[in-house]
């Protein structure tokens, strides 16, 4: 019962850590110039594959929250950590929603 406790806990704090990863990436990415090469070329790609690489921060946590689960996931032992993918991608996409 602890270990799923603590796994909730790390695994919420993934999800925060996204959120905020994915909101200040797109910010940095749409506001300064120093991705502004970066935004320029993906702004050229259709809105289907612009938006997870970077053109919409809660399409961009929710990848950086995916591929980081997928991550973790293939370094651990137990795969039993695979029932709180949904749960971290959600939170990860609720907190950009409400930083936005």
């Amino acid at each position: 019962m602890l270990e799923l406790l603590l796994s909730l806990v790390f695994w919420s704090m993934v999800a925060f850590c996204c959120s905020i990863v994915g909101y200040v990436f797109t910010s940095i990415l749409m506001y300064e110039d120093v991705l502004n090469w970066y935004g320029r070329l993906i702004g050229k790609l259709p809105e289907w594959l612009g938006k997870p690489l970077g053109l919409c921060s809660i399409c961009f946590t929710g990848q950086l929250t995916l591929w980081v689960q997928i991550y973790y996931c293939h370094k651990m032992e137990d795969f039993a950590n695979l029932i709180f993918f949904p749960y971290t991608i959600c939170l990860a996409i609720f907190l950009a929603y409400k930083y936005k």
